[in-house]
């Protein structure tokens, strides 16, 4: 069963599916990246506000979300990403390289 991340945006909720993996990379202290393993033609574009520190700890909140999304059973197949103090996702992109 497919899993996916629910991140809370201020566009609304948007879900990232899993796959057989993400990667999450900060781009700048707006935008955060994430890449899935299956397909790196296109990745997914967190655009976020906040600054340094709480784009920082959103990496960190990805990560324990694919933890957690991994030890879910079928019947769950949505995690949600909680957002650090201070940090808003504005929008999640699909976006094709380059």
């Amino acid at each position: 069963m497919q899993k996916y991340l629910k991140f809370n945006t201020t566009a609304g909720v948007h879900n990232v599916p899993v796959g057989n993996g993400l990667y999450a990379e900060k781009i700048s202290d707006t935008e955060t990246r994430l890449y899935n393993a299956d397909a790196f033609l296109y990745h997914y574009a967190l655009t976020t506000s906040g600054g340094t520190a709480p784009t920082d700890e959103l990496l960190t909140s990805i990560r324990t979300a694919l933890i957690q999304a991994s030890a879910t059973t079928w019947q769950n197949p949505d995690v949600e990403v909680s957002l650090p103090a201070g940090a808003v996702v504005a929008s999640v992109a699909l976006t094709v390289f380059p």
